[in-house]
């Protein structure tokens, strides 16, 4: 009987081991993970030349497309998080009650206020946008700077103890008291109308970053009250206006980090305008980023026109918004980005560099190694280029993972473009491994050892951004040139 148990389970045991074997080989193999946003190992070639790194390439391979990964996955992610109160990645917090919190390492130190705002950056921030209004007033535009809290400005007492702020003020209520008392410029901060209208219903989502429909309606309103001395086009929504239902979310950020999306609900509002009005005579031009998508729907219920520039960097384009020709220009910027935005004209000092340089090349492709809020691919490519000669093409070697980014470093992915964008101090984003780390430093001291520095910018941080470009295509006569601060 022992006997015949052993066997049992010896074949239960190889049964097992085949059924996932089979499965990895037959199942249709992902190239790109969108739970993670990267693309995926592929199956390596067996060569003699690279035979030292096939197995760490073959289980790179093996870990990427196990069978049944994203299943046990989740289910070890949801197991923590009911179970235990924690997450699974380093850019998410669990607090009371259900509430998920974007704690990745900017985000961090904004919570917990670590530091404050010097009177020299607030008076950077003062003058930039009383430059910004007094530019647009010359050809007859109003503009309008509009600050958005993060949901621990409004929600501090669902945080984790790890997250609990000091007692000190955050640097959004500097800012806004700091700009309250200078009357030139057109400031309106939405955190003590969200403080006001804290009810039994949340004006935020639980399982995202962002407000909801509640929160936003009443951004909107406060935002209309400020505007509607000029523009009376732009009238706040009254309760009667509004048809207000409950819907089931299951798409926030917060869940898609840690790779449950879809996984876990909650019941928001949803608010819809039952008429809409025709506001004509009034063309807005809102520039916004994520938050601003909500403030846009409810604009577009008062007016006919209304231009949606979704934008992710502080850099302002003065002359696209005159060719705009609009009456009142609309900046929206939520509080993480005002805090740990580096408020430096950066990406039109890299295309002047490179324009100089590359005069007579259609294209000229950079590697930017830093990914921070202020400096990242994303933020440079969301520069609308002025016409010339060469368009600047932005790539990175870092490749976007919940738990961190990666890196795998190759000379030939650094060669393939002619100008690379180093930063000193931080470099943003965790890597998501030891050899991630590793690999990035061996990028750098390739970088500084095959290439020859061209142009340095002194950030307003403290730090400095360094432009190099390849030794085989560099002038030698160019001489490495400082270019201290640059502001729009």
């Amino acid at each position: 009987m022992r006997h015949k148990s052993d066997l049992l389970l010896i074949i239960l045991f190889c049964g097992a081991i085949s059924v996932f074997a089979v499965g990895f080989w037959l199942a249709p193999q992902q190239q790109i993970s969108t739970a993670e946003n990267r693309t995926l190992a592929r199956l390596p070639k067996l060569r003699w030349k690279t035979i030292a790194e096939y197995p760490h390439e073959f289980e790179a391979f093996y870990n990427d497309h196990m069978l049944c990964k994203t299943f046990l996955v989740r289910l070890r992610t949801l197991a923590k998080l009911v179970v235990c109160g924690t997450a699974t990645s380093p850019d998410v917090a669990v607090g009371r009650d259900g509430w998920l919190y974007l704690a990745n390492d900017e985000m961090q130190p904004i919570i917990r206020r670590e530091s404050s705002f010097s009177q020299q950056e607030l008076k950077l921030w003062c003058s930039n946008l009383r430059e910004r209004a007094r530019l647009l007033a010359q050809h007859g535009i109003k503009y309008l700077f509009v600050l958005v809290p993060d949901k621990h400005s409004i929600y501090p007492e669902f945080l984790p103890p790890s997250l609990r702020p000091a007692a000190r003020e955050s640097k959004i209520v500097q800012l806004s008291a700091f700009l309250r008392q200078r009357k030139d410029v057109p400031f309106l901060s939405l955190r003590e109308t969200l403080l006001a209208n804290k009810g039994a219903a949340p004006l935020y989502y639980k399982t995202d970053t962002h407000w909801n429909d509640l929160g936003a309606l009443a951004g909107y309103n406060d935002m209309a009250r400020a505007l509607g001395t000029t523009f009376r086009q732009i009238g706040p929504l009254s309760p009667a206006e509004l048809q207000i239902a409950k819907a089931n979310f299951q798409t926030g950020d917060c869940t898609k980090l840690l790779g449950v999306e879809g996984c876990i609900s909650e019941v928001v509002p949803a608010i819809a305008v039952k008429h809409r009005t025709s506001g004509a005579g009034c063309k807005v031009v809102l520039i916004h980023d994520s938050f601003g998508d909500f403030l846009y729907r409810f604009l577009r219920q008062r007016l006919t026109t209304v231009e949606d520039w979704h934008e992710t960097e502080p850099d302002l384009d003065i002359s696209r918004i005159i060719a705009a020709k609009p009456d009142v220009v609309i900046e929206e910027v939520v509080e993480r980005k005002v805090c740990s935005v580096v408020h430096d004209n950066w990406r039109s000092w890299v295309v002047q560099t490179v324009r100089q340089h590359d005069k007579n090349a259609p294209v000229s492709r950079l590697c930017i190694m830093p990914d921070t809020t202020g400096i990242c691919v994303t933020g440079f490519n969301a520069l609308k280029q002025p016409a010339g000669k060469p368009l600047v093409q932005a790539s990175t070697i870092r490749a976007f993972n919940p738990e961190g980014d990666y890196v795998r470093f190759s000379p030939e992915a650094i060669s393939y473009c002619n100008w690379v964008l180093l930063k000193d101090g931080n470099q943003g984003r965790k890597f998501a491994d030891s050899t991630s780390a590793a690999e990035y430093e061996k990028a750098l001291a390739f970088v500084k050892r095959n290439c020859e520095l061209v142009s340095t910018l002194d950030l307003s941080d403290g730090s400095k951004l360094a432009l190099y470009h390849d030794r085989a295509a560099m002038n030698p006569r160019a001489v490495a040139s400082t270019v201290s601060d640059v502001h729009l």
